[in-house]
């Protein structure tokens, strides 16, 4: 229902992320760099635009001060009629009393003009901008027991906005038998980060959770915890819950083999449809704008010893999901070759049963992948997909060499098939929808 965050990967954008990237909380985010790179065109698709160049500076002033200066500057689309656009991000970060840091960002997005044709100018756009300036405090304690954020960030806009802002405030404490965190955040409806990850607006939001923790004289067992979870939002405008979740019950293993189980048998969910939803997201019936759900599941994960040269991660959910029912079971099977790399498979199902006259779901995802290094300096990544519900095949293989330090040659191939014959749109299986190979290299000049 809701934009959904995917972690940028290129190599750039990842040298010393926390400085531009740490900012606020995992869903209220000012810059997030994939943004760099794509637009929104008038039918709100999301396309690419090229990047023209790009500079970043980032370093210690001395063990207190640490600076983040970036630049990108992006090209026009003239075929959409999308402008040139800079990207400009800007961080000062200082370290306070023992271990906490008190951090400011001022992020700035500037479009350029385009002529009657469609053609970049260059002209600054100066109703063209969105730009986001904040501050941030992050607590750590000296013994490590209690860690916090507090954080207020405004944006600005050529028209004014009705509470341009975001703000939250987390705290937790951590020690031997007892956890708990509370945390608390606002999202003005005014408030435009078009930079960042924000994928909700206009909303209050509070999120506590607590355990204890018991460690019992056992050669198996390394402890054992049980505690309870909770999350709501309640919309700013309406007045009303838009959404929350309880776990009441929310039991915990860890083994003394580094393995670890949890169980959560029983979950509350209730949702608060802003638009029409399909939930199988197979074009069928919607679920209706403005109705509300409350359904109840179990859910559980678990994860063996990673030191071990076979390991799996293993999750599972069984209940009511809307106004049906759905099964969910996602698993990874790895098996470490040293000191060559790792072979795993990732096999995933997701069926949901809605009541007659709804679609139904059943999505299958399975994925072998391989990670080689067949030196310090040679690697191979390569992934195999299959997905049903686009009934598509995905390759995608990765050569990389590092010729010098933090200096690689990249070599990517791509391809997607058609898993099954598709009679209507004249395509059979294994048809290749489209395929790519590209070449990158990348230099580090340290001066």
């Amino acid at each position: 229902r809701f934009e959904l965050f995917f972690p940028e990967r290129r190599q750039f954008f990842l040298e010393n992320a926390d400085l531009f990237g740490g900012f606020g909380f995992d869903n209220i985010n000012p810059m997030f760099s994939r943004r760099i790179g794509l637009a929104t065109d008038a039918n709100q698709n999301t396309v690419k635009v090229p990047i023209l160049a790009g500079a970043r500076l980032t370093g210690k002033l001395d063990k207190n001060w640490r600076i983040g200066l970036m630049n990108i500057q992006t090209g026009a689309q003239n075929e959409l009629k999308l402008p040139a656009t800079n990207f400009l991000a800007t961080t000062v970060q200082r370290k306070i009393f023992a271990r906490s840091l008190l951090s400011f960002i001022f992020v700035n997005k500037q479009n350029f003009n385009l002529d009657s044709l469609g053609k970049n100018t260059w002209e600054i756009d100066t109703k063209g901008y969105n730009r986001v300036v904040g501050l941030d405090y992050n607590l750590a304690s000296k013994d490590g027991k209690w860690q916090g954020k507090f954080f207020y960030h405004r944006s600005i806009t050529p028209t004014p906005q009705y509470q341009p802002f975001a703000t939250a405030a987390s705290v937790g404490y951590n020690s031997t038998n007892f956890n708990f965190s509370m945390s608390a955040e606002m999202v003005g409806k005014g408030y435009k980060a078009e930079v960042g990850y924000v994928p909700r607006n206009d909303y209050y939001r509070l999120q506590p959770n607590f355990a204890f923790v018991f460690y019992p004289k056992s050669n198996k067992i390394n402890s054992w915890s049980v505690g309870m979870d909770a999350d709501s939002r309640f919309g700013n405008s309406n007045d009303k819950f838009t959404d929350w979740d309880f776990s009441p019950f929310v039991f915990s293993v860890f083994f003394q083999n580094n393995s670890r189980f949890s169980l959560n048998p029983y979950r509350i969910d209730y949702t608060y449809l802003f638009e029409n939803f399909d939930p199988t997201n197979t074009k069928g019936k919607p679920l209706l704008q403005g109705t509300t759900y409350t359904y109840r599941s179990s859910r559980m994960t678990y994860q063996s010893d990673t030191r071990k040269p076979f390991y799996v991660n293993f999750q599972a959910r069984y209940g009511q999901y809307f106004n049906g029912n759905t099964v969910q079971i996602q698993s990874v099977w790895s098996y470490r070759y040293q000191p060559y790399g790792v072979f795993s498979v990732d096999a995933s199902y997701y069926g949901i049963s809605l009541p007659e006259g709804y679609n139904q779901g059943r999505l299958w995802l399975i994925g072998p992948k391989v990670d080689l290094s067949f030196t310090k300096n040679v690697f191979l990544t390569a992934l195999l997909q299959y997905n049903n519900q686009n009934n598509n095949v995905n390759l995608n293989a990765r050569f990389q060499w590092r010729f010098a330090p933090v200096s690689d040659l990249f070599i990517v191939y791509t391809d997607n098939y058609f898993a099954n014959d598709d009679l209507k749109r004249g395509f059979t299986a294994f048809q290749s929808k489209n395929r790519g190979l590209v070449l990158k290299c990348t230099y580090w000049l340290n001066i």
